[in-house]
């Protein structure tokens, strides 16, 4: 997975038949697999990778202007 990690490759969630691109994030000396950003509705409600639609959950509004989700350090910002 770290050669993986290093190319940036997308490897694929297939939950869905044309699969979900996910990503791959070091944590320590760990490599794991985690779901893009904003990318959780789209997951089969079975999958580990599903989240609720935001708008559902209320985070709808605050997501795409006061909550900045930065993948690559898999952290997340309050304007």
């Amino acid at each position: 997975m770290t050669a993986a990690h290093e190319r940036r490759e997308r490897p694929l969630c297939f939950c869905q038949a044309d699969g979900l691109p996910m990503y791959i994030t070091r944590i320590g000396d760990a490599y794991r697999i985690k779901r893009m950003p904003l990318s959780g509705g789209g997951h089969h409600p079975s999958c580990e990778s599903y989240e609720s639609p935001y708008d559902l959950s209320g985070l709808g509004a605050l997501i795409r202007s006061t909550i900045q989700i930065d993948p690559q350090n898999d952290m997340a910002a309050l304007n």
